[in-house]
């Protein structure tokens, strides 16, 4: 099922799943010490009233550069296999929607949750050294999972549609449940991330 507080019906076309209010348990010392699979797609939505009606920065806040940052496969994650995503049917919805651009569907195993809160993984084309995001289209930034009792998913995004023009910046923050499908809403982007432990089918 996908979990957002107030998840805008858009969405329900591509995602075609049922809504809930969030209602998350502690996480238990046992679930901690297994490994999860982490699954997320980020994309970008076309409407009138998104990016256009919304103020945003001339100056977007900089990424955090004291943070250890990895890629999807490297640091204490391994790669999750695309053949063991289970949102494949999400992006392909999204991807067959005219108002919908699909910009990354990746995946990653996390050995431990708990240690998750220091422990970022890159999206899209990265971090960029310095404060500077480039002039080049492109998404940027980077995601969290994490367990402090609870498990939460946190993004810190970047995105640039044209080259030289305006960054939109997306932060945000989640408390989940495993394996729920959760959505993190944004005038102008949406994430859809998944936590689930590690199966026999995944890796």
């Amino acid at each position: 099922m996908i979990v957002e507080n107030a998840m805008p019906r858009r969405i329900a076309v591509a995602a075609t799943a049922v809504v809930l209010a969030l209602s998350g348990l502690a996480v238990s010392g046992a679930a901690l010490a297994r490994d999860y699979a982490v699954e997320v797609v980020v994309f970008r939505q076309w409407e009138a009233s998104g990016a256009d009606g919304e103020s945003w920065p001339d100056v977007p806040p900089a990424l955090p550069q004291d943070v250890r940052v990895s890629r999807p496969g490297g640091g204490p994650f391994r790669r999750l296999a695309s053949s063991a995503y289970q949102l494949s049917g999400i992006r392909q919805r999204l991807a067959s929607a005219d108002q919908y651009v699909v910009l990354g569907h990746f995946g990653w195993i996390q050995p431990d949750l708990a240690k998750g809160r220091n422990q970022w993984v890159a999206v899209g084309d990265g971090v960029p050294a310095g404060e500077r995001i480039p002039e080049t289209p492109g998404l940027y930034g980077m995601m969290r999972v994490y367990v402090s009792r609870y498990l939460h998913a946190q993004v810190d995004l970047r995105y640039r549609r044209e080259t030289g023009g305006t960054v939109y910046p997306m932060t945000q923050s989640r408390r989940m449940r495993s394996d729920e499908i959760h959505y993190l809403d944004h005038p102008l982007l949406g994430v859809i991330v998944q936590a689930r432990p590690l199966g026999d089918g995944d890796g």
